[in-house]
């Protein structure tokens, strides 16, 4: 009984001295994972058998491999005809690999080898999946794991059979990138040809790919905890969800309700549905839901959308996917906090109540950095490209807000942005994916200090 004690101790002694000199730190670990799969993506995609033409400049190679690691889909070179199959290839792993997280991966290929789980690896885990506990992470890192092989198999299968016709062998590999992509809330296509970045333009109208296209980014961007909680309740598992669940599936319905209807009647006269009959219609419009939440396919030219339109697309992008998701942006269960907040303030209340239950002053807090943190980025980025691009401020705005939330719908701006401008999305890019993430988790490791209660002013507001 004294060794277990001991060896407890011990261990407890070591963890202590990795946090106090910061040798382990989760957030440090995962940045460094993510700055390598970047870096070593754009060494990839300059070499010669990459691209058709056997050249690509250091800054689009990493523009590119930023975009795929990042799961965005803005990009500088048309996928499909401007790299090869070899550079497809470095980019549909990219997507992969930075769309479940590194340390994901790792974690699945060690409990497939039936090896025994660190702690130090249990709250990598945790991090990337976004589980609220390290309690049964080995479980649901399996079980996740199971979900993601499978969903991506059966979007690809059904990809491959819808184009198998059009495109005879081609149709395997595009249907595994396409359904890759799509589940990884990724926006990159290989289906274009000519350098026109029409993205799901030939399929504007074809329900099958809409349909299936839209699924694989729901189901990517809910976030993989609530997959495996969903899961384990529809099979009586489980009595009931757990509360993130409850909140992220009310929050995402709502959304995609909501911003179809506003697609629908603000573009059912205008060039992007017009033409349409009202079945298309409702289809262009419910994808067209869906995608700007981190998604990036587009079956119309963004850039026919009405001004009221792209400003509601812009939120949207901005709110971006789940906790635990393949996407970027605020994240729905932010958004939710800050609309309850806002709620109890109007309604004069004492508690911030949220779907039967009392959000905290913490999460308060947090959600409300979260948000104006964002807000800062995104409008700090488009002064910027605004005044060294000329670019209009509605334009630079949805490019900027794309690349936050990692959506990577585009107005058609980013293939010419300027060099800086190209560095200063890729930072949001980053930002977007893990920078408001490794911001809170920073500040919450500094060393408080003992806080000085200074005496209360008065303001009107």
């Amino acid at each position: 009984m004294q060794n277990v004690v001991f060896k407890l101790g011990e261990a407890k002694s070591f963890l202590s001295r990795l946090d106090r000199f910061k040798v382990f730190n989760p957030i440090n670990v995962i940045l460094l994972g993510y700055f390598i799969l970047i870096f070593s993506g754009a060494i990839v995609l300059m070499l010669p058998y990459s691209t058709v033409g056997g050249h690509i400049s250091f800054t689009d190679a990493l523009f590119t491999s930023t975009s795929a690691a990042t799961v965005t889909g803005l990009v500088v070179k048309e996928t499909g005809t401007y790299f090869t199959f070899f550079g497809q290839m470095a980019i549909f792993f990219i997507i992969q690999i930075g769309g479940l997280g590194y340390m994901s991966l790792v974690g699945f290929f060690i409990l497939s080898r039936g090896e025994r789980v660190s702690f130090e690896h249990r709250l990598l885990l945790r991090e990337t999946i976004n589980s609220p506990t390290v309690k049964g992470i080995r479980k649901m890192a399996k079980r996740i794991f199971l979900f993601i092989v499978g969903i991506e198999l059966i979007g690809a299968l059904i990809f491959v059979l819808r184009w198998l016709p059009e495109y005879g062998p081609k149709a395997i590999w595009r249907g595994i990138f396409h359904s890759i992509a799509s589940f990884n809330n990724a926006g990159f296509d290989i289906l274009s040809t000519g350098n026109k970045f029409e993205s799901l333009a030939m399929y504007t109208a074809d329900i099958t790919v809409n349909l299936t296209t839209a699924a694989l980014v729901i189901l990517g961007g809910i976030g993989f905890y609530v997959l495996s909680d969903v899961y384990r309740f529809a099979r009586g598992k489980k009595q009931q969800m757990s509360y993130q669940t409850k909140v992220v599936c009310i929050v995402t319905l709502l959304l995609l309700v909501v911003g179809t209807i506003v697609f629908f009647v603000n573009e059912y006269y205008n060039p992007a549905l017009g033409k349409y009959g009202l079945g298309n219609k409702l289809l262009i419009s419910f994808l067209n839901s869906v995608t700007p939440r981190t998604a990036g396919f587009s079956t119309v030219p963004v850039a026919s959308f009405s001004a009221l339109t792209l400003l509601g697309i812009i939120a949207l992008m901005f709110i971006g996917a789940s906790p635990g998701g393949t996407g970027g942006g605020v994240k729905t269960t932010t958004i939710a906090i800050f609309w309850a907040y806002l709620k109890k303030c109007v309604q004069g209340r004492k508690n911030i109540n949220l779907v039967s239950r009392r959000i905290t002053e913490a999460l308060l807090d947090r959600a409300i950095a979260i948000t104006f943190l964002g807000i800062i980025l995104i409008g700090a980025i488009s002064f910027i490209i605004t005044y060294t691009d000329k670019l209009g401020f509605l334009e630079a705005v949805f490019e900027t807000t794309s690349a936050f939330g990692t959506a990577g719908l585009t107005m058609g701006l980013t293939p010419y942005l300027s060099v800086f401008a190209k560095y200063l999305i890729m930072l949001t890019m980053f930002s977007g994916k893990i920078g408001v993430l490794t911001l809170i988790l920073f500040f919450a490791n500094i060393k408080k200090k003992p806080e000085v209660v200074l005496p209360s002013g008065e303001l009107t507001t």
